[in-house]
């Protein structure tokens, strides 16, 4: 249950960050963070 919570923490703030980004290479950097945490 804390690792759910953790990891839905972590994903909301990716998707702000991701949102933010105004450089298509920050976006790419942000989504390959996300893929990598989603994969763990």
């Amino acid at each position: 249950m804390k690792t759910q919570l953790n990891t839905k923490k972590i994903k909301n703030i990716n998707i702000e960050n991701f949102a933010r980004s105004e450089s298509v290479s920050g976006a790419i950097d942000d989504m390959i963070m996300f893929i990598i945490i989603l994969l763990g």
